[in-house]
């Protein structure tokens, strides 16, 4: 017989979607159509715990919550640049082995959670890439991510490209008519 009226948590885990489902929960749509990553932690067999008992849960718990916390430190992260070193917004970073992909902020910013092991990565965007890089996560218990920039040769970002394209068609044809 376990803690909480007949379950058992081996080493005080479960997953779960074993021990109870939810149906249309913001967890799996924001791991799959945005950045985020979305977790329930129970911290007791008490669904709504009285708020007397949230100070003793807490101090049952700190240790572990800030270990957890500081885990979501380690990884990958770094800012994606286009070739004139401009950030590049909406760029994906493609982990090999690993079919979700995360998206880099408008400034170029990505980060991703990663198990300690060795991978590749590289970025993507509008059919141009970065290249396979090569990186190792040594710990998952490190505060430090691993820092790895990226460069996307021969695209440029943003406005440049819109004001490029005008001046070519507006401005070409002007001098092949006048010189």
């Amino acid at each position: 017989s376990g803690l909480c009226e007949g379950d058992n948590f081996p080493g005080g885990i479960t997953n779960g979607a074993k021990w109870y489902i939810v149906e249309g929960g913001m967890q799996d749509f924001n791991y799959l159509f945005s950045n985020c990553m979305e977790l329930t932690l129970e911290l007791s067999c008490c669904k709504y715990p009285q708020d007397t008992e949230l100070p003793g849960l807490w101090d049952q718990n700190r240790e572990s919550l800030v270990k957890y916390l500081e885990v979501g430190m380690g990884g990958v992260r770094g800012i994606i640049r286009d070739s004139r070193g401009k950030g590049v917004d909406g760029a994906y970073v493609v982990v090999e082995g690993i079919e979700k992909n995360v998206t880099s902020t408008q400034q170029g910013e990505y980060w991703r959670l990663l198990a300690q092991g060795t991978y590749r990565i590289k970025a993507v965007k509008d059919g141009k890439e970065s290249g396979w890089n090569a990186f190792e996560i040594k710990s998952i218990g490190s505060r430090y991510p691993v820092r790895l920039d990226l460069v996307i040769e021969d695209f440029v970002s943003g406005s440049n490209v819109v004001s490029i394209s005008l001046l070519v068609v507006l401005v070409l044809p002007f001098l092949v008519n006048h010189l």
